[in-house]
């Protein structure tokens, strides 16, 4: 796995989050890691990669590679 796919999967993430909330009209990302992590998750599958969303504490979640 190339640190340049980690790269763009991120990048993509963020900007879809963005864009959705925009949409929803929600200016802050507070609240919005589990549905950010699942969207990581979910294009990091699309690349042929495997991941899992794992909680770490109430206020952070991380995806693993």
């Amino acid at each position: 796995m190339s640190p340049e796919l980690v790269s763009d999967i991120a990048r993509v993430a963020h900007e879809k989050l963005l864009s959705i909330l925009t949409e929803c009209g929600i200016e802050k990302t507070a609240g919005t890691c589990l549905f950010a992590s699942y969207l990581v998750c979910y294009l990091a599958k699309t690349k042929g990669l495997d991941a899992v969303v794992r909680g770490v504490t109430v206020q952070m979640m991380a995806v693993y590679l």
